[in-house]
């Protein structure tokens, strides 16, 4: 029994690389992927060699038509979808990913096939309005991070702060009080800015100071409460 069994996955960008190892790992844990990409050599080649489980389209992931039509197909295949892995990069109009002005910006925030928000390139995300937190849902094709469960913990155990998950509109961005990064690397990370559009007041806000401080305190073991949740370690 794999710890995917029975799940469905699109993976863009899965005919080498990074996308080509999740495919492989996707299908050995027991799901079904399709495996989306332009290189189709490699692409055809690579569904073919993991056998039933996989199948190989060929999809431009900036083409709104392609990537509705991956979803149409998981769906007529599968009667699911339970997981979108965006591995794809791309080519803007004026030459590949690494030629674009990023005009000062510090990270990117991921959309949803359907336009709704769903978390950063590698950082799952969270607005605060009207003293609660609303983040994603796991079924928007987020990444259920670990970092995420614990904030949502801490936000309740401590603070006695509720976490909905629903749909967020893009336009929730711009008007929420408060707006945070959740992830291993990011820790609890505020966003001030989004689109040249000031956050809140632009600075900092109540809530994710208190959580950032919350979070370090457990993460460095300074906190007897969740001391479960660390690993110790031991110098020679």
């Amino acid at each position: 029994m794999g710890r995917l069994d029975g799940k469905v996955a699109i993976i863009t960008g899965g005919a080498s690389g990074i996308g080509e190892a999740s495919a492989r790992l996707f299908v050995e844990e027991g799901a079904s992927v399709l495996i989306a990409d332009v290189q189709d050599d490699k692409g055809w080649k690579l569904a073919e060699g993991l056998g039933i489980r996989a199948e190989y389209l060929h999809a431009d992931v900036s083409r709104e038509s392609d990537i509705k039509a991956l979803v149409s197909r998981a769906v007529e295949a599968h009667d699911r979808l339970d997981c979108m892995f965006n591995n794809a990069g791309i080519a803007g109009p004026t030459g590949p990913i690494e030629s674009v002005n990023v005009k000062g910006f510090d990270e990117a925030i991921m959309l949803s096939h359907d336009g709704y928000v769903a978390q950063g390139s590698g950082e799952n995300i969270f607005l605060v309005i009207n003293g609660k937190l609303v983040t994603p849902p796991t079924w928007n094709n987020i990444l259920p991070g670990i970092t995420r469960d614990c904030v949502t913990t801490l936000a309740k155990n401590e603070l006695g702060i509720e976490t909905l998950e629903r749909p967020v509109d893009r336009l929730e961005l711009f008007l929420a009080d408060e707006v945070f990064l959740t992830g291993t690397a990011a820790h609890v990370t505020p966003v001030a800015e989004i689109d040249h559009r000031q956050v809140g007041d632009g600075e900092i806000g109540k809530i994710t100071t208190q959580l950032q401080q919350i979070y370090a305190d457990v993460i460095r073991g300074e906190n007897a409460k969740y001391a479960d949740w660390c690993t110790p370690v031991y110098k020679k």
